[in-house]
């Protein structure tokens, strides 16, 4: 499904569609248009877009699927990220030495930025580092679907838990930037059963591609019907 507003050519988000009355908003521009590609009968997503035929493994992910586990794994390298990390980097080197060399009569307000600004420079390096060699690794067997992060740990990418709270797996995103720049990332989320609140397995993904990738192995090896649900990523 293209989800670009027929009038503006923005972006539409999956929280401004209308499943259930087929109708989608445009926020941008506030047009109304109808919601094309999706049926209110209860055919799965996979029968309604036959998207499993367009699936390819993605770049610097692997998987590895037996009758009693599966493992899908991929490195977090991406060029684009590092030369953000690395620019922000020289930018508060730069800051620093600058504010190292102000002075105001017997006042140097360098000093009062310091401690905050090492601590940041720190997060930056660390972030810069996890992006150049971290990997993460997906395993599910029959009781438990496991997340975990190596070599640097990174919070929102390490959980454990049963596989039988996990009611449906699907993608989410995440729109980020300004009118002139606007950035995705993607995200893998399970829907768990008896909770309001559904539980983020990978919070950041640079393709979309990536996350159904990994949403639709974990539910073939799961056994998990695959339902539409509510705020998920388009199959288009």
């Amino acid at each position: 499904m293209n989800n670009k507003c027929e009038h503006c050519g923005m972006y539409i988000p999956s929280k401004y569609l209308d499943f259930k009355n087929l109708i989608r908003k445009c926020p941008s521009c506030g047009k109304v248009s109808k919601l094309s590609g999706y049926s209110k009968n209860s055919e799965s997503k996979e029968n309604s877009y036959g998207y499993k035929e367009r699936l390819r493994l993605p770049k610097g992910m692997s998987i590895h699927m037996n009758n009693d586990s599966i493992t899908l794994s991929f490195w977090w390298f991406r060029f684009k990220n590092l030369l953000v990390l690395f620019s922000s980097i020289v930018g508060v080197l730069q800051l620093i030495i600058i504010l190292n060399h102000i002075k105001i009569g017997t006042f140097q307000p360098g000093k009062y930025y310091m401690i905050s600004l090492n601590v940041f420079l720190c997060a930056l390096i660390y972030s810069f580092l996890a992006l150049l060699i971290n990997k993460t690794v997906i395993v599910a067997d029959r009781y438990y679907l496991k997340i975990q992060t190596s070599p640097l740990p990174m919070p929102g990418f390490m959980t454990s838990f049963p596989v039988k709270k996990i009611d449906q797996i699907y993608c989410t995103v995440k729109e980020t930037g300004n009118k002139r720049e606007t950035e995705f990332s993607y995200q893998v989320v399970a829907e768990m059963k008896g909770s309001k609140k559904d539980k983020v397995l990978i919070p950041h993904l640079a393709k979309k591609e990536e996350a159904q990738y990994i949403e639709y192995y974990l539910e073939k090896f799961l056994g998990i019907k695959d339902e539409e649900v509510w705020d998920e990523l388009d199959k288009s």
